[in-house]
């Protein structure tokens, strides 16, 4: 007689999550960056990498050579991932609004994820709604019956929104040979 049992993937919520990070090299004038696709589940589904060196970072204002190659860098990642996420996240200590209202334009919902404290890391997750207003959102903030709003909250629940972050940056590491 065969186990009574309920495979969980058969009820997880569609869609793709993209997680967009960055790492400055060690030595130089470079950085590295990841779009990393995961599923409802956290499981990954794309992940894409890429450098680029900073032109002449003297003559730039301050922050400006680093915030152009992110810049670049997101534009070359989304040009080169073949799945369709519906929500893109970035960190704040990493991406600002800036770069998604001026430079680099979607289409999808953007969160910019604030960097927990060391306090805030031991937290159960809170509700959906609070987690979305606490993010920054560079356009539209994703209804409550878009596919991006069910994801967010999937996520939220599973405690999905920082780590695959880490993920990526130990996928950056591998790439480039740490």
């Amino acid at each position: 007689m065969p186990v009574p049992f309920r495979d969980l993937r058969d009820s997880t919520v569609p869609g793709l999550a993209a997680f967009l990070t960055f790492v400055d090299e060690p030595v130089g004038s470079a950085v590295r960056g990841a779009l990393f696709v995961v599923n409802s589940l956290g499981e990954p589904v794309e992940f894409a990498f890429a450098r680029t060196e900073f032109f002449a970072p003297f003559l730039w204002r301050s922050q400006g050579a680093r915030q152009n190659a992110i810049a670049e860098l997101t534009s070359a990642l989304f040009g080169t991932v073949s799945s369709a996420p519906v929500l893109i996240l970035g960190r704040s200590d990493e991406v600002t609004a800036g770069l998604f209202q001026e430079r680099v334009v979607t289409g999808l919902p953007v969160a910019i994820v604030s960097t927990p404290s060391a306090e805030d890391g031991m937290a159960p997750p809170a509700d959906v709604a609070t987690v979305i207003g606490n993010l920054v959102w560079p356009g539209e903030i994703p209804t409550g019956n878009s596919p991006a709003h069910h994801l967010l909250a999937k996520l939220v629940s599973s405690r999905l929104l920082l780590e695959p972050f880490d993920r990526a940056k130990i996928g950056i590491e591998e790439a480039f040979g740490a």
